[in-house]
């Protein structure tokens, strides 16, 4: 068979068992420095450090920075970054100084992490008929929409995919700013927020209930829906998994001990549960609403061995900012790390017979066969043959001999491509004999040639292939399988390997 076209991987036989499924997702997280808009009333803009295949869900927690109330809200989250900013609710002047801001950003959908904990990443609307508030606030009659008495039905339940079998960990951040309004002919920073939002939650057995909070702060008609994402795990420490560089992150995810109360009550530390030598990347969401006032969570210290958390509050009607105690969620991860999506599995890797990824195409020779269960339908965005459409050369595909077709799709996303190690092939061998097959073989020329012959794998076997690019005449690089009669034991697996070019 000819693979000129295939990128990577091409030829796979058996089911490949070799690795159970990890499924880490894209994820990346580290501390920023919002700039001071009293000096820049200015957006920043933040840069992924890879592009994800859709926008993830960013998760932010504020500092105390700055005694003004204050939070760092987000807008216009995409595949290559966001953009942030410290904003006050009415009662402030709008500008703010230098405020730092954590962020951890993870795709969306539900995934095994290696450790065989589950994160649930997911998203929801919220708009005008969930909001909560202070029952003094201008947000209910007479002069805002909502009705004491029916604060219990203005919630949304949070429809998680996974039973976790116990209260999750459970942490939510607005993704959106799709009802901001001008204050004074003015927008934020420049002016305060308006209206000001953020989120209440609580839980009820079994499920997470949320709701816009407005606080205390000015009514503004909310008009259209914001998007929200949340993310659910179990509580645990010790978890583990590597980033792109190698880096071991150690991570827990943990209900406070101790309870949050307000700004003006103190700092509220919890202690860590894993043994951090640095300060750790942290996240943290309010998960009750027992005071009338709702709030928002600020970090107000943090290092390798705790995190302090306080609610704050607006000062629209009165200027106390003191709290009854509020139960919260903290995720803590080593430091600043980036990781691209895991390894993909085989499955995923080989969908069939052959596959291709990145754009691809794959080239089979007439004559050729290719036995799989995916009713001759191959994984690659082109198929070439040499062959004639219909004749009785025309490569054939499945179980049930059919002739090839090709499903117009990579078997691997942009990220699961950039999750597979590189490596060099040159030359090596060792020369594909017959017998017994096992281990890695590596070849850097025109033609390589499974023989007429026996062949036992016993073990994983990997074939590399790659095309010099000194063929004479430009001809393809070519593996062929010529009455080649091959065995596979359990748990063993031969793929063949290409790749254009020496690497």
């Amino acid at each position: 068979m000819n693979l000129k076209s295939i990128s990577l991987f091409c030829l796979f036989l058996t089911l490949c068992v070799a690795l159970p499924v990890q499924a880490v997702p894209q994820i990346e997280g580290r501390f920023i420095e919002l700039q001071n808009t009293y000096n820049k009333a200015e957006w920043t803009t933040i840069s992924f450090s890879q592009v994800y295949d859709e926008p993830p869900a960013v998760f932010m927690l504020s500092t105390n920075q700055g005694s003004n109330p204050a939070i760092v809200k987000i807008r216009n989250v995409t595949r290559t970054g966001f953009e942030a900013l410290p904003l006050e609710p009415s009662g402030e002047d709008g500008p703010h100084i230098t405020m730092g801001a954590h962020y951890l950003a993870i795709a969306y959908g539900v995934h095994e992490f290696p450790d065989g904990d589950i994160v649930e990443v997911g998203k929801m609307e919220l708009g005008g008929g969930t909001i909560q508030a202070s029952t003094s606030s201008p947000w209910y009659e007479p002069d805002g929409p909502l009705k004491v008495g029916e604060e219990n039905a203005r919630y949304a339940r949070v429809s998680l995919e996974t039973d976790f079998g116990e209260q999750p960990v459970f942490f939510h951040s607005i993704q959106t700013l799709n009802n901001q309004v001008d204050v004074n002919g003015k927008k934020p920073p420049n002016e305060h927020l308006l209206p000001f939002l953020t989120i209440a939650a609580k839980y009820e057995a079994p499920s997470y209930f949320m709701a816009l909070e407005a606080s205390e702060t000015d009514y503004a008609p909310v008009t259209h829906n914001e998007t929200v994402a949340y993310m659910a795990t179990t509580e645990g420490f010790n978890r583990r998994f590597f980033d792109d560089n190698g880096i071991e992150v150690v991570w827990e995810a943990d209900f406070a001990d101790v309870r949050i109360q307000g700004w003006d009550d103190g700092c509220f530390r919890n202690d860590f549960k894993n043994n951090y030598t640095q300060t750790p990347l942290v996240a943290a969401s309010k998960i009750s609403r027992n005071g009338g006032d709702g709030g928002w969570l600020r970090s107000c210290g943090v290092n390798k061995n705790r995190l302090g958390l306080r609610v704050d509050e607006d000062r629209s009607l009165d200027s106390e900012r003191n709290h009854t105690e509020e139960d919260a969620s903290i995720l803590a991860m080593t430091s600043e790390f980036v990781f691209s999506g895991e390894v993909p599995s085989c499955d995923d890797a080989f969908p069939g017979a052959v596959a291709a990824f990145g754009g691809s195409a794959i080239s089979l020779a007439a004559g050729s066969r290719m036995i799989d269960e995916n009713a001759g339908v191959l994984s690659a965005q082109q198929f070439i043959t040499d062959a004639t459409s219909g004749s009785a050369d025309y490569p054939k595909c499945g179980q049930n001999p059919v002739d090839c077709t090709v499903n117009n799709t990579d078997a691997l996303t942009d990220s699961q491509a950039r999750a597979i190690p590189t490596i060099t092939i040159d030359d090596s061998g060792p020369e594909i004999a017959e017998g017994d097959l096992a281990g890695d073989y590596y070849f850097n020329r025109q033609l390589v040639t499974m023989a007429a012959g026996n062949y036992n794998v016993i073990a994983p076997t990997r074939i590399y292939v790659s095309d010099p690019g000194d063929n004479i005449g430009g001809v393809a690089t070519k593996f062929t399988m010529v009455n080649a009669n091959i065995t596979v034991a359990e748990g063993a697996y031969l793929a063949t390997c290409y790749s254009e070019g020496n690497g």
